[in-house]
């Protein structure tokens, strides 16, 4: 999850980072996962982001040049990473990860609001200028700038806590 690709692509380089989500329960009796559950649905989670960031950038290679390519492609990553967002806070962490989880959760809210809001100016732009204005000025947006290494900690946070629990996940918290 590089800042995740979304948080590299989607804000230059400050906001630019699993099929269906099993049901099962640990062994608290609490209805959390237990730590391999929870960690394994999280890798499964970011691993189809990436899968689907990549096939967009695909679609719209180096892509961008023009406003409107740049508007669809940053509108369908933002979604792509809306969905995997969404399906990593309907998971139930286990008691270890709870804190890592929800700071993950809020740092990511606040990526995808600064998407969405990007998402809606970009759609409003008509010159590749404007676009990149845009871009410039959100590289340089300090709360935006702060998020994403939020973000990317709470990351390193979440694999720091499968690692400690012999959990082998990968989830790709790259620093841009």
């Amino acid at each position: 999850m590089t800042s995740r690709q979304l948080a590299a692509t989607a804000i230059g380089a400050a906001v630019l980072g699993a099929s269906a989500i099993g049901a099962g329960c640990g062994d608290a009796g609490d209805g959390s996962l237990s730590p391999e559950q929870y960690f394994q649905q999280v890798q499964a989670i970011w691993d189809d982001y990436d899968q689907q960031e990549a096939a967009m950038s695909r679609q719209f290679p180096a892509g961008f040049g023009e406003p409107e390519a740049t508007q669809k492609g940053f509108s369908a990553v933002t979604a792509i990473f809306r969905e995997a967002l969404g399906k990593q806070g309907d998971l139930d962490a286990p008691a270890g990860a709870q804190e890592a989880h929800q700071e993950f959760l809020a740092a990511g809210r606040v990526v995808l609001e600064a998407s969405e809001d990007t998402a809606d100016r970009l759609a409003e732009a008509e010159s590749w200028s404007e676009v990149e204005e845009l871009m410039s000025d959100l590289q340089q947006d300090s709360e935006i700038v702060a998020a994403a290494d939020r973000f990317t900690d709470a990351c390193f946070a979440l694999e720091a806590i499968a690692h400690n629990n012999d959990i082998d996940v990968d989830l790709n918290c790259e620093e841009d």
